[in-house]
């Protein structure tokens, strides 16, 4: 099997795919899917307490660990705080409630899953910066062994770089053909922030892009592989979902397809404006309530 890794600012290594777990079954049949992911290489598991996927990702990692197929030091987890629990008290509470619900001594990766919750314009850069000084604690601890932010843009990731103690290591953020930000890639690299990227194949809908299909035929690839490999290009970590094995191997196979610079602005070229989530410079606008209902 073949593994690769990027170095993160804290010395700490991370695999340079993952697979993600929005939206992955919570019963038997999602805890096979991550273990066949496991086997198949992803040793990155993306998981939030928002997607109500911690306790799937436990067993299958746990049954994993347990079967000889990895080691706990060989597999990399990582979950984020929900935005009704920012703040110092409310982390440390949803932290230590996640880490039960995976069943984990630690977390490889913990992240704010979004820059400025419903109802908090006025004061969600106070509350970034106390949820912040929680998880860093959490860190001190040795609970967790990188932090990181989900859905923050530069701004809002200055206000955590002016008043941390402990970097970002990760933003992990909407990134596909049409949809990213070159400001924010630059501003990464500037800080030695490694990228990840949520929704890499374009939500589903990379078959839809005759562009990315031309680039696949070129490569011998499929038009899912071209979106990841074109992650990779810009330096960033593509997180795919899906419930399906086939699926889930031809992503994976994305590692061994190499674009160009002349192919990655040929996509961009062609790809415009097709951000599917919400702008992450406003405030997360569905309630709470809503999104249980969703997930």
């Amino acid at each position: 099997m073949f593994y690769k890794f990027f170095n993160l600012n804290n010395h700490k290594k991370i695999p340079i795919i993952g697979f993600g777990t929005s939206h992955v079954n919570t019963n038997e049949s999602g805890q096979k899917i991550i273990i066949e992911a496991i086997k198949q290489g992803y040793l990155l598991i993306d998981t939030a307490e928002l997607y109500k996927t911690q306790t799937v990702v436990g067993k299958a990692v746990n049954q994993c660990i347990k079967d000889g197929i990895v080691k706990r030091d060989d597999i990399f987890i990582q979950t984020k705080v929900w935005n009704s629990n920012q703040g110092y008290d409310n982390t440390i509470r949803a932290f230590n409630k996640s880490l039960n619900e995976l069943n984990l001594d630690y977390v490889d990766l913990y992240l704010i899953h979004w820059a400025i919750p419903n109802g908090h314009l006025n004061d969600y850069k106070q509350l970034n910066i106390d949820t912040w000084r929680a998880m860093e604690d959490l860190y001190k601890q040795g609970k967790i062994k990188s932090l990181g932010l989900s859905n923050f843009n530069c701004e809002q990731i200055d206000n955590i770089l002016h008043n941390c103690k402990i970097k970002p290591s990760v933003l992990q953020i909407e990134m596909h053909p049409g949809c990213y930000d070159d400001q924010l890639i630059n501003y990464c690299k500037k800080h030695n922030i490694r990228l990840q990227s949520w929704g890499p194949i374009i939500h589903g809908r990379a078959n839809d892009e005759e562009a990315l299909q031309i680039i696949a035929n070129k490569h011998h690839a499929t038009p899912s592989q071209i979106c990841l490999s074109w992650s990779l290009f810009k330096g960033s970590i593509p997180l795919p979902r899906t419930m399906n094995k086939d699926h889930l191997i031809e992503n994976y196979n994305a590692i061994y397809v190499h674009l160009n610079q002349d192919d990655v602005d040929y996509i961009d070229s062609k790809i415009k404006n097709n951000r599917y989530g919400s702008d992450p410079s406003l405030p997360y606008p569905i309630s709470d309530e809503e999104m249980n209902k969703r997930y």
